[in-house]
């Protein structure tokens, strides 16, 4: 049986994603300030990836991060994805395969909290790529195991084999699939938090991209769907005027709403709380100020939650969160 990284209720958590994985990285002295900057306001998850970047560039920036500041290395759980073949980039459960993935990450990495395969590979049966992660758990190489956009199934047949730690995957205002895929329902039922990466909609739920023309030459988002796809940016963006209303209204940012509308998921006063799961999201950015707000999540009440649930069901999400070619990988 693994060994089990609880989370407290109230964390918050940083992803490190743009740290490295950009067409310009920034330096190492510059991401340890980032991080310490998110460690003072608050986070206590750093969610990081093997292949976040050339040359391990996220794993070495973690690595030096800790260095700089071993007072708080048992203070913060440092969530690593891998699992990927970094030829191919398709899935790789495989015992040769996590064992490739994992050595790699230890190579750069001395401190790993949580690490989970970044897509279920749907050629290896979960069970058997748990007990490959699980030699490395018992060896005390890692702390513990959890999942990344694995779906109601293959989360139910995971819990069975090992205790996962938490279920990463998108959840914003503009992709709540979870709701409806049974995946947010497995989760509740087995007590299983989930950790919501890009919950301000991959930057569009900050407000400053209204169109593929905001995006710098070589981000990635110029191959995604809701990004690209002209008729899908102007119907979106009809759904965030009516969200920055609400904000405006209530004196909040649009960033702040967003995250508030996630966390108010944790609120009992919500009905239905119970077939909730704890939600934590895990925003990242690269300004010192942006991370501070980020990390002060606020309050709403349940009638402004209301306001906001009402947005969403009169103005359906367009498009869908990736491409053809890489939702074939959501929910395995």
């Amino acid at each position: 049986m693994t060994k089990f990284v609880k989370l407290s209720k109230d964390i918050v958590g940083f992803g490190t994603m743009r740290t490295t994985w950009t067409p310009h990285p920034v330096t190492e002295a510059e991401a340890v300030k980032i991080f310490y900057t998110a460690y003072k306001s608050g986070c206590r998850l750093f969610n990081g990836g093997e292949f976040y970047g050339a040359d391990h560039l996220n794993l070495k920036y973690l690595q030096a991060f800790i260095d700089k500041y071993p007072e708080i290395k048992d203070e913060i759980v440092i969530s690593i994805k891998g699992g990927i073949n970094m030829q191919t980039f398709a899935p790789d459960g495989s015992e040769a395969g996590i064992k490739t993935s994992i050595e790699n990450c230890l190579k750069y990495l001395n401190k790993i909290d949580v690490f989970e395969c970044a897509r279920v590979d749907k050629s290896v049966p979960i069970e058997d790529t748990l007990k490959y992660i699980n030699q490395y758990i018992e060896d005390g190489k890692i702390g513990g195991v959890s999942l990344s956009e694995a779906g109601a199934e293959t989360i139910r047949k995971a819990a069975k084999a090992a205790k996962i730690s938490f279920v990463e995957v998108e959840y914003s205002l503009w992709s709540r699939e979870i709701l409806d895929n049974g995946v947010a329902e497995a989760c509740a039922e087995l007590n299983i938090p989930i950790v919501a990466y890009s919950p301000l909609g991959c930057g569009f739920l900050a407000g400053s991209i209204t169109s593929a023309a905001d995006l710098p030459e070589g981000d990635m988002r110029k191959h995604f769907d809701r990004f690209t796809v002209e008729e899908n940016v102007t119907q979106n963006n009809i759904m965030l005027d009516k969200l920055k209303s609400i904000a405006t209204e209530h004196g909040l940012s649009l960033p702040q709403l967003s995250l508030a509308w996630i966390k108010f998921h944790n609120n009992p006063s919500l009905e239905d709380h119970d077939k909730f799961p704890q939600f934590i999201p895990i925003p990242g950015s690269l300004k010192a100020a942006r991370i501070k707000d980020n990390s002060d999540i606020k309050n709403i009440s349940l009638p402004v939650f209301n306001e906001i649930q009402n947005v969403l069901k009169a103005n359906k999400v367009a498009g869908i969160r990736y491409n053809a070619a890489m939702q074939g990988h959501l929910f395995g």
